[in-house]
């Protein structure tokens, strides 16, 4: 399973994955694809933004840290990855803490 973490809070952002979905074989497995194109597209934003931000991205542990004006961003996240917990909960665990920001139920 894979476990998301994320924190937003005054300009300072986090998400955290640890851990294989195994919803099937490597190479095979369309969530772990879906989790994948979602970090990676996050990253990837965060990257070619202005924002101070460190990325760490390897099989299995992802860590995104950035501050400066990313709430939309982590909110699309946040959501994408939401959407695939809720369709597979048994590979894909998800919290959140957005308290400057709308709260999504999920």
């Amino acid at each position: 399973m894979t476990v998301v973490r994320i924190s937003a809070e005054h300009n300072l952002y986090s998400l955290t994955a640890k851990g294989h979905a195994e919803y099937s074989t490597g190479g095979e497995d369309i969530v772990c694809a879906g989790i994948s194109t979602i970090l990676y597209a996050l990253a990837g934003y965060i990257a070619n933004s202005r924002m101070e931000s460190s990325i760490r991205m390897e099989p299995g542990d992802v860590e995104i840290t950035c501050s400066g004006n990313a709430q939309q961003v982590f909110l699309m996240a946040y959501i994408g990855l939401a959407q695939l917990a809720e369709k597979f909960p048994k590979n894909i665990s998800i919290s959140a803490r957005f308290p400057d920001a709308i709260q999504i139920e999920t």
